[in-house]
């Protein structure tokens, strides 16, 4: 704000040097800071200076140095540590009331948690903690936190950062600065449960502190400081403190009265998750905030300010630290699943002051563990000498095996809460159980009580979580604990069979995600043999998985799948089992298939399973068992890079590829086919979608090749199609966030006629450069002057997507709302005001305005009305959707073949019985399900092999024909007597689809079979079906690239093949596998000679792309356009030459001219659309745009 009103002084008429003051940026501040000590002085009553002099200098006593719990490693420092010298704000998200009023207990993290998980997403709505609370209209705040986040620590530093400025003049940081020369006052409300405060009021407690040499302020002064209008923050530290329920909600009861009587005081409460009730709070206009897990940047803060303060005399020595810690937190998806807790973070730093952090993340977890064990002392609460005598007595690993215990008991209790927690009656119980092995039973209640005491008042790996519930300090710890204790049980006592680990442990949890990473850690504490037995299990688990999974609405995902894939990770050595490691890769094939055939759609549980929770898995099985590599590159390169789904909207289509490229990019590393095949799809890929694919997996593996940069680049530039150009503008940012290149581009991406080009800008400067000081402002502008109005859509999203709930952003986008020029982009802006600011009063205000005023069109004043009634109706809850439409119709497949292969899957007739099934049921969706079942359930039967095989050349339908040869293809790849049926069935007569999936499956598994490589090409030049053909020709050109016949094959098809369909698989085969001199003389001949106006077309974009840097390629596009006869490829052309000539004289003039032209219309308004999109600002483009646009 100060600068703003500076830049508007010194730009105003007459500004001059006599008035130079005005644009002292020193000069304004001081005398902000005079007015605000101006303000106080006039609102301070008598006594006030002195008592506020000795209430700061009691806080700083108190609360100055940083509380750390020690390690037993580190020596004693000789200074402690300043609280603000080390602190980091957190961020915090704005939070809603569960059901029934309170946040509830904390959610188990997320079974399929990945590498892209392990820092907190960020979805708009987070924001620094600091800049909430000082926020204009955030006066009454309320903080939630789970143990470790540092609550009490964010309102200690608050309270003395606002002293030092109150106090020393000390300037506050830009988050904090509104809230300059605002008296901090913190009330610990832990000391208000004390039965010695209970008589009177919360003034009265701070009166009493300020008595008894505390950190308090007298009544009547603090009463006439507030009352009349006294700028302060209070700051109500420890809700949760008050343990006694009613109690609680009297100083709930009575914060809620401060706030009423002190109207211009701001007030903070802090308190933890669990038994946080929202209601009394909540009416008085208190908004609830959940503070955030650490990110990465706030890790690297912490950690940078923590070694520098631990060796302020050895800079060295203190960056190699940070750097070493650092990256054992980048690399440990343990160690960085900590690290997001600020206490279990301060563990790691004392931890690595002295040792290196284990890669390994049971080790990590290990060493944490016994860490918090060493510092475990619950003698020190006890209030006898003989019950801290005891305490002494519990060694080390009889603590580690009470906490395997209690572990143990909560992982085994009845979900939600108990799966969490334990209330003080069940860890009473379990303490005293475990106690009275080792004491005599008279002592045990007394060391259990100090053990509680010592959970309650201080954060230990065992911590209180508010109310009676008491858990972990983290559940990674209660996972490993757990795990640890499966472990113990079967190596040490015995009491656990191998046997009933496999089938019970795994066998009855595997569909429990609240077990799943105990599981996993267990699978890589097991020798590697017991843990192949349980991924074995879990792969056969649910036989019937792509029956549950049907229906693109599906909320299930394959469990069985991606915990067979995590536990294998977790073997210390992956490539021990390379057997599994196939299966694995198998299943994940399968899935992805499934995802195609399902229709599933982005963001579904399935595509988030297959997009985030199995290429870190994989890439680790890529890299300990590279045999893999093969079956996954043959797959993908004959089938996977091929596959995609379209979607039909109301007049329009479009295509989404499967992330088929993302995961064979982290499984396959640095394979040199797959990565060259991912650059031509990139380049040439047949849709956007299929480009956009390529190009993710490139930046997923391959962020800093300069290579990928170049052709992002490229893409952006020159394009023809303004949807790519916007998506690699945004890709280009993904990419390179750290390259200083990266801002200058998007700069002049920004500057761009091109209004793609802008959009794709605005995208990425939000989602890559939000906290860069001039981005907000550069898209408020954009948001405002924008010529055009997909471009001021564009940013007002952006403000709204990169800053929900902020102020000032509301107040830029309720302007375009109301007043912007375009009535179709206010429409559109009435659901993004209601999803970004819907508690805003303004909101409503701004619908019923809109919705009522009779200068609004008709249209426009009912789609107001339709979006405030969707407001007012609020959320529908999925639960009660569900509740209100009527359960589906049991699947027949499930009836008719659970009972087979869950319940008598060990019966030796069991799969006789699904033969019959397969061959004679009279539902062909159940006939089909037999063979994948008994295919994958059964696949080591000596008779599954054969009997597929007579299936698959048998008169059955066709569905399940396709069925067995999928089976056949892609689980017994490379077998002769699964080679020989294909290779009968893809050269035969029979039915076109169900040869091409012949002709896949033998791509795929027999590549390298010297008869399959002449098959194909027989099967490519041979009179035969035509979609048999293309797919021939399609395999020759993916798979068999280093074949010298390949291109020869290619090159033939593509000038002589009767069906235009399989000339332009030809072309798009010799595009993405040879890119050669040969190959672009053959495009430039194509694209006049060829007799189909549709292929020349695709010819002409295929040039362009690829060829686009030789003069020749714009030269014979420039004689197309002029000379061409069919009105799609002269349509193709033009697009080109606006893509990739837009900046060469010629290809405008010649734009204008056919333009201009009214002799063929595709053509005149193709012209005008590339005019209208790349040159939109010159007012001469605009105007003949518009007019020709008026014609049409």
């Amino acid at each position: 704000m100060l600068k703003n009103l500076i830049k508007r002084a010194s730009d105003a008429e007459g500004f001059g040097p006599e008035n130079a003051t005005l644009g002292d940026e020193d000069q304004w501040r001081r005398w902000y800071k005079a007015a605000v000590s101006a303000r106080r002085t006039r609102s301070a009553p008598a006594g006030f200076d002195a008592a506020c002099k000795t209430y700061i200098a009691q806080l700083r006593r108190r609360h100055a140095q940083l509380a750390v719990v020690a390690s037993p490693h580190s020596p004693v420092r000789p200074d402690l540590l300043r609280l603000t010298d080390v602190f980091v704000a957190p961020a915090v998200r704005p939070e809603t009331p569960a059901q029934g009023g309170g946040l509830g207990a904390p959610p188990a993290r997320r079974a399929d948690a990945s590498a892209s998980d392990r820092w907190p997403l960020d979805d708009g709505r987070t924001r620094p903690a600091f800049q909430v609370l000082a926020q204009e209209d955030a006066r009454r705040i309320v903080l939630l936190g789970d143990p470790g986040h540092g609550k009490s620590t964010l309102a200690r530093y608050l309270a003395l950062t606002l002293a030092d400025a109150m106090d020393k003049d000390h300037e506050l940081d830009a988050d904090l600065a509104p809230l300059t020369g605002a008296l901090p006052l913190l009330v610990e409300l832990g000391a208000y449960a004390d039965p010695q405060w209970r008589t009177g009021t919360l003034l009265d407690l701070v009166d009493r502190l300020h008595h008894t040499q505390g950190p308090g302020l007298p009544k009547n002064v603090l009463d006439a400081y507030l009352r009349t209008g006294g700028r302060a923050v209070l700051i109500f530290d420890g809700l949760d403190e008050v343990f006694d329920p009613r109690l609680r909600e009297e100083v709930t009861g009575e914060i809620a009265g401060l706030a009423e009587r002190y109207p211009n005081a701001r007030l903070v409460v802090t308190s933890r998750i669990v038994d946080y009730q929202h209601a009394v709070l909540e009416r008085e206009g208190f908004r609830i905030h959940v503070l955030r897990d650490f990110d990465r940047a706030r890790i690297d803060a912490f950690v940078t300010r923590w070694y520098r303060l631990a060796f302020p005399e050895q800079p060295a020595e203190a960056a190699r630290l940070r750097e070493r810690l650092l990256a054992a937190i980048d690399d440990t998806p343990a160690a960085a699943e900590l690290a997001g807790n600020p206490l279990m973070l301060t563990m790691l730093a004392l931890r690595g002051e002295h040792r290196d952090l284990p890669r390994d993340r049971r080790a990590v977890l290990e060493q944490t563990v016994s860490a918090f064990i060493a510092q475990w002392d619950p003698g020190r609460f006890a209030r006898d000498k003989r019950v801290a005598e005891d305490a002494g007595r519990l060694r080390a690993g009889e603590r580690m095996e009470l906490l395997r215990r209690v572990a143990h008991r909560m992982q085994t209790g009845a979900g939600g809460t108990a799966g969490n927690l334990l209330t003080d009656a069940e860890l009473t119980a379990e303490l005293d159980g475990y106690l009275r092995d080792k004491l005599p039973p008279d002592r045990c209640p007394a060391l259990t009580r100090a053990m509680l005491e010592e959970f309650r008042v201080r954060n230990g790996i065992l911590s209180h979580f508010g109310g009676a519930m008491y858990g972990f300090l983290h559940r990674a710890l209660l996972e490993y604990l757990d795990a640890a204790d499966l472990h113990h049980r079967l190596t040490v006592e015995r009491s656990l069979t191998e046997d009933a680990l496999v089938h019970q442990e795994y066998g009855e949890h595997w569909n429990d995600p609240s077990r799943h990473e105990s599981l996993v850690l267990t699978a890589g504490m097991v020798e590697p043999r017991v843990a192949g037995r349980i991924v074995d299990h879990l792969l056969a688990a649910d036989p019937l998985w792509f029956v549950r999974l049907s229906g693109a609405s599906s909320p299930e995902i394959p469990h069985h799948i991606v915990l067979a894939a995590r536990c294998l990770g977790e073997v210390r050595d992956p490539g021990a089992l390379p057997a599994q490691c196939s299966a694995v890769v198998s299943a994940v094939i399968a899935l992805i298939e499934h995802v195609v055939a399902e229709r599933e759609r982005p963001g579904s549980p399935v595509m988030r399973a297959v997009e985030e929770t199995l290429p870190p898995v994989l890439a680790r099985l890529g890299i300990r068992c590279p045999a893999v590599h093969r079956l996954y590159c043959d797959w993908y390169l004959a089938r996977g890079q091929f596959l995609s789904v379209m979607r039909e909207g109301e007049n329009f289509a479009w295509f989404e590829a499967p992330p088929a490229a993302q995961v064979g990019a982290a499984l396959l590393g640095d394979h040199p086919e797959f990565y060259e095949d991912l650059y031509s799809q990139a380049a040439f890929g047949p849709a956007l979608a299929t480009r956009v694919e390529a190009l993710r997996a490139l930046i997923q593996e391959r962020p800093e090749d300069p290579r990928l940069a170049r052709l992002l680049c490229e893409i952006a530039e020159a394009d023809p199609d303004g949807e790519t150009r916007q998506h690699s503008v945004r890709l280009f940012a993904l990419a390179r966030r750290t390259a200083p290149s990266a801002a200058h581009l998007l700069r002049g991406w920004l500057n761009d006629d091109d209004t793609y080009l802008r959009r794709g800008a605005l995208g990425a400067l939000v989602s890559g450069w939000r906290d860069e000081p001039e981005t907000y402002a550069a898209i408020c502008r954009y948001a405002a002057d924008d010529p055009d109005s997909k471009v001021r859509l564009t940013a007002v999203r952006c403000l709204a997507s990169g800053w929900p709930g902020d102020p000032d952003a509301g107040a830029v986008v309720r302007e375009r709302a109301a007043r912007d020029r375009d009535p179709d982009l206010r429409a559109d802006l009435f659901p993004v005001l209601v999803q970004g600011w819907p508690d805003d009063p303004r909101t409503a205000e701004l619908l019923e305005d809109v919705a009522a005023s009779p200068a609004n069109e008709r249209w426009l004043r009912e789609t107001a009305k339709r979006t405030l009634d969707w407001m007012l109706a609020g959320p529908v809850h999925p639960d009660a959707a569900l509740a209100t439409s009527p359960a589906p119709p049991e699947d027949p497949r499930i009836t008719t073949l659970g009972p087979l292969v869950v319940e008598r899957r060990a019966d030796a007739r069991t799969p006789p019985l699904l033969r019959e099934r397969a061959e004679a049921h009279p539902d062909a969706d159940v006939r089909v399900a037999a063979v994948r079942v008994l295919a994958t359930g059964w696949r080591d039967d000596p008779r599954t092999l054969p009997w597929l095989c007579g299936l698959a050349a048998s008169q059955a339908s066709e569905s399940v024909r396709q069925a067995a040869l999928w089976a056949l293809g892609s689980l017994w790849p490379g077998d002769p007597e699964a080679g020989a049926v294909l290779r009968r069935i893809a050269d035969g007569q029979g039915e076109s689809r169900t040869r091409e999936m012949a002709v896949l499956a033998l791509t795929s598994g027999w590549r390298d079979d010297p008869d399959i490589r002449l098959l194909l090409r027989r099967l490519a030049v041979g009179p035969d079906a035509t979609y048999v053909r293309a797919t021939a020709i399609r395999m020759l050109g993916a798979s068999l690239r280093d074949d010298p016949a390949t291109e020869e094959v290619l090159r033939e098809r593509a000038e002589k093949d009767p069906d235009s369909y399989v000339r332009t698989t030809a072309v798009r085969a010799l595009v993405l596998g040879f890119r050669t001199s040969r190959t672009r003389d053959l495009l430039r001949r194509l694209a006049v000679d060829d007799p189909d106006d549709f292929l020349r077309a695709t010819v002409i974009h295929l040039l362009a792309a690829g060829w686009r840097e030789e003069r020749a390629t714009g030269e014979l596009l420039q004689r197309i356009v002029t000379d061409g006869t069919g009105a799609t490829s002269r349509r193709a052309a033009v697009e080109a030459l606006a893509g990739g000539w837009r900046h060469d004289p010629v290809t405008e003039a010649l734009l204008r001219e056919r333009a201009a032209d009214d002799s063929d219309w595709a053509l005149r308004q193709a012209a005008v659309q590339a005019l209208a999109d790349r040159w939109p600002h010159d007012p001469e483009m605009r105007a003949l745009a518009e007019r020709l646009a008026d014609d049409m």
